[in-house]
């Protein structure tokens, strides 16, 4: 290959790149739009978020129905144990009775 067309060439890739670069660009316009909006979006909430008064007794309320969740959960989760346990004791009291009848 000659300097003149090796040269040739770096140019002709030089300006294949430059338009990759250009499409790439106009690619990522509109999704550095969108950041922008949702960054400006983003410093609305925390700016109404900070002056929002602050509720202790609605932090309280909730804390207070997280408590009451989990023991409904533990509540729950014992009373399937005890079904649990009344299906395994049924099962037992008919294979005992169907014993009994067959003597």
């Amino acid at each position: 290959m000659s300097a003149e067309s090796l040269d040739e060439w770096g140019r002709g890739r030089i300006l294949e790149l430059q338009a990759a670069i250009a499409e790439t660009q106009s690619q990522l316009d509109p999704v550095i739009d969108s950041i922008e909006e949702l960054n400006r979006r983003e410093g609305i909430l925390r700016s109404e978020a900070h002056t929002s008064p602050a509720d202790d007794g609605v932090r309280a309320a909730y804390d207070y129905s997280v408590a009451v969740a989990r023991h409904v959960e533990s509540l729950r989760s014992r009373m399937n144990e005890a079904e649990e346990y009344v299906r395994q004791k049924r099962l037992l009291l008919d294979q005992v009775t169907r014993c009994a009848i067959a003597r």
